[in-house]
């Protein structure tokens, strides 16, 4: 199983699938115990990157980018879910800022700085095929 949960975007006015992460170390991690840190962690980077194909993402490792989440795992969760009318034409879509995410770090570079955005954008549009190795599953190799 994949853990994630997305209709990318198709009903942002109606869904908040997009807090799976903070919830899972929330609820499913801390209030409820079932898995560990180090699993849910595994699952919400490694797992997935490598599903992707994405060329050394997804883990700490020699040679890696460093994108790293600093997070307190006593505080992690998923925020209160507000509506921002900030799409086109002031169309709203539902929003929720997470709790207990202190730094926040793409390629290396703070994007996030004592639970504040810092502004910078090092990340770059990945490209299948030429950022990634993507391995079809049997059925369709």
């Amino acid at each position: 199983m994949l853990l994630g949960a997305s209709d990318a975007g198709a009903h942002m006015d109606m869904l908040a699938t997009y807090s799976f992460a903070t919830m899972l170390l929330a609820e499913g991690v801390r209030d409820r115990q079932l898995l560990s840190l180090e699993e849910a962690v595994r699952l919400i980077t490694n797992w997935p990157a490598r599903h992707f194909g994405l060329r050394d993402r997804g883990r700490v490792a020699e040679g890696c980018f460093a994108d790293l989440v600093v997070f307190d795992p006593d505080a992690i969760g998923p925020g209160r879910v507000t509506t921002r009318h900030d799409l086109p034409a002031g169309a709203g879509r539902l929003f929720s800022e997470a709790t207990g995410i202190e730094h926040v770090l793409v390629n290396g570079r703070e994007i996030v700085d004592s639970g504040k955005a810092t502004g910078d954008l090092p990340g770059v549009l990945l490209r299948a095929g030429a950022d990634t190795d993507t391995v079809l599953p049997p059925a369709f190799g």
